[in-house]
C-alpha cells in the first residue's frame, strides 16, 4: 500500500509543474486611469475622458505601447464604449533586432471578430509564428470617432493551449447545404475565445487535427524502423510492422469515434429541433424555419400563376421547386394582378396599421393583411 501511495505522490509531483503554468493577462483600463503611457502617432484628437480614451481624427494614425516584458500574445481584446468602428488594424513589433517596422492585421480576417462592443483578435492561429511582441498598437483610419474603455492582452500557457486544443477537437460542425459532401473538422484552436467561434466562418480557421495524426504516424513508423534496424533477428520486422499497424488501427478507431459522435450529435440536434417540434415551431438545420414557413404558404402561393417572393437569394431555387407551376416574379416584371407576397427574413419590410406593405418609406402594396406570420421578419401577405 505504501508503494502505491508513493507512486501516486511521484506522479502528482511530476505533473504538478503542468498546473503551475497559468495564462498571463494584462489590462490597460482607460476608464479607471490605469492604462499607463500610450504614444499617439498621426491622430488629431485623442483625449482621456470619463468614458475612456476618445479618438476623433481626420487623418490616419495609431496608438502604440511598449510591453513591460516582451512575450508571445495569444488574445487581444479592445472594449469600446459603443459599437466599434468598421476599420481597425492591429499592430505589433516583434522583439527582434532584425525586424523593422510593424506587422499589421486588418479586422476583416477570421482571426479577428466583433462581440458586442468588443473587438477580439486571436493571434494564436496566425499563419506565421509571431514571436515575442515588444510593442503593440492599433491603427485607425481618417474619420474615426470611437472611445476605447480598456485593452487586454492575454498569453496562454502551453498546458492550457493543449487543453483548449483537446476540447476543440470534439467540437462539431453543423449540418448545412454543403455538408452533403463534407464536414469541416476536426479543427484545433488553442484559446477559449477562438474555440467559441470555431465554425462561425467558412472555412474555419485553425490547425487541422490531421496534422497531429500524421505526425504521430510518422514518429511511430520511424521508431518501428529504428527498432527493426537495431534488433536484427528474424522476428524484428514482424514485430515492428505489428506495432506500427496496431497503432494506426487504434488511431483510426479513435478518429472514427470522433467523426461518428459528430454525425450523431447533428442527428440528435435535428431530431429535437425539427421532428419533435410542432409544425409551427420546427427549425431545420441552417435553414431555420424556412421550410415550415414555405410549405405552409404553398396553398396560398399556388392560387395564382404569379406571386412575389422577397427572400435571401440562396432560397429562391427552393421556392421555385416547391411552388411549381406557379412561380415568383422575376426582376422587371409588373406586379399588376399579384395578390400574394411571401416575405422571408426581411426585417426592413413591414405592414403598417393601414395594411400597407412597406420597405422603409416605400409602399410596396396597399389594402392587404398578413395571412400568416412565421417570425418577426417573415410572413405571408395578401391584398384584398
Amino acid at each position: 500500500m505504501s508503494r502505491r501511495f508513493s507512486l501516486i505522490l511521484c506522479i502528482l509531483g511530476m505533473t504538478f509543474p503542468l498546473f503551475a503554468y497559468a495564462k498571463q493577462t494584462t489590462t490597460w483600463d482607460f476608464v479607471k486611469n490605469n492604462a499607463g503611457q500610450w504614444s499617439v502617432q498621426g491622430l488629431d484628437q485623442v483625449e482621456v475622458q470619463s468614458s475612456g480614451l476618445h479618438i476623433g481624427t481626420a487623418h490616419d494614425g495609431a496608438i502604440l505601447r511598449a510591453l513591460d516584458t516582451p512575450r508571445t500574445l495569444d488574445i487581444l481584446r479592445v472594449d469600446f464604449a459603443k459599437t466599434p468602428p468598421d476599420r481597425i488594424d492591429v499592430l505589433w513589433r516583434v522583439n527582434d533586432a532584425k525586424t523593422e517596422g510593424f506587422h499589421q492585421l486588418a479586422l476583416s480576417t477570421p482571426m479577428a471578430w466583433v462581440d458586442g462592443n468588443t473587438v477580439i483578435v486571436d493571434l494564436s492561429v496566425a499563419p506565421v509564428h509571431i514571436g515575442d511582441c515588444a510593442v503593440i498598437g492599433f491603427a485607425f483610419p481618417a474619420g474615426t470617432q470611437a472611445t476605447i474603455q480598456r485593452i487586454t492582452a492575454t498569453t496562454y500557457a502551453w498546458p492550457e493551449k493543449l487543453w483548449e486544443g483537446w476540447k476543440s477537437f470534439w467540437i462539431s460542425d453543423n449540418f448545412s447545404a454543403r455538408t452533403i459532401n463534407f464536414l469541416w473538422g476536426p479543427i484545433l484552436r488553442f484559446t477559449s475565445e477562438g474555440r467559441g467561434t470555431l465554425f462561425q466562418y467558412a472555412p474555419p480557421l485553425g490547425w487541422s487535427a490531421n496534422v497531429v495524426f500524421y505526425a504521430l504516424l510518422f514518429l511511430v513508423g520511424l521508431a518501428s524502423i529504428l527498432w527493426c534496424i537495431f534488433h536484427r533477428d528474424k522476428h524484428a520486422f514482424h514485430r515492428g510492422a505489428l506495432a506500427f499497424f496496431s497503432f494506426a488501427l487504434c488511431l483510426w478507431i479513435f478518429y472514427d469515434v470522433r467523426m461518428g459522435t459528430e454525425l450523431l450529435r447533428n442527428v440528435e440536434s435535428e431530431v429535437h429541433s425539427y421532428f419533435l417540434q410542432p409544425v409551427g415551431s420546427r427549425q431545420f438545420g441552417s435553414f431555420g424555419n424556412f421550410y415550415p414557413s414555405l410549405l405552409s404558404s404553398v396553398p396560398s402561393l399556388k392560387q395564382k400563376p404569379r406571386f412575389v417572393a422577397i427572400a435571401p437569394p440562396e432560397t429562391m431555387s427552393r421556392i421555385l421547386y416547391e411552388t411549381y407551376p406557379s412561380r415568383p416574379l422575376q426582376n422587371g416584371e409588373s406586379i399588376e394582378g399579384v395578390t400574394t407576397w411571401f416575405i422571408y427574413q426581411q426585417p426592413d419590410i413591414t405592414v403598417d396599421d393601414k395594411g400597407e406593405l412597406r420597405s422603409g418609406t416605400t409602399v410596396l402594396a396597399k389594402g392587404g393583411h398578413i395571412l400568416q406570420r412565421f417570425d418577426a421578419s417573415s410572413f405571408l401577405y395578401q391584398t384584398l
